[in-house]
C-alpha cells in the first residue's frame, strides 16, 4: 500500500495528526495490517457482548519499538479529534 507509505505524521495544510483507524469503536473485530498481504486483514475478536470503547489505530511515519506504527486511540468523533492517546510497550 504505497499511500500509506506515503502518508505523513501530519497534514501539510491543517497541522492535524493523521491516524489510520483499524479497529472502529462499538466493533468487537481487531484487525492489522499485514505487510507481506499488503491489506489489513483481521487479527482477533472480542468475546461475545464486549465492545472496543475507542477508535484504535496508528499514525503513519512512525515507528514504535516493535518496528509497526505507533498505536494510538481516538477519543472523540471522526473529523472532531481532541485527543490522540498514543500506546507504548513497556517491557
Amino acid at each position: 500500500m504505497n499511500l500509506l507509505k506515503r502518508l505523513p505524521p501530519f497534514d501539510s495544510k491543517s497541522g492535524n495528526l493523521n491516524v489510520l483507524l483499524d479497529t472502529p469503536k462499538g466493533c468487537r473485530s481487531k484487525f492489522a495490517y499485514d505487510m507481506k498481504r499488503k491489506a489489513y486483514v483481521l487479527k482477533s475478536v472480542l468475546p461475545q457482548g464486549a465492545l472496543f470503547p475507542f477508535d484504535f489505530g496508528s499514525i503513519p511515519g512512525t515507528i514504535a519499538d516493535d518496528g509497526s506504527s505507533r498505536a494510538s486511540s481516538v477519543l472523540s468523533k471522526p473529523n472532531k479529534a481532541k485527543m490522540v492517546r498514543l500506546s507504548e510497550t513497556i517491557d
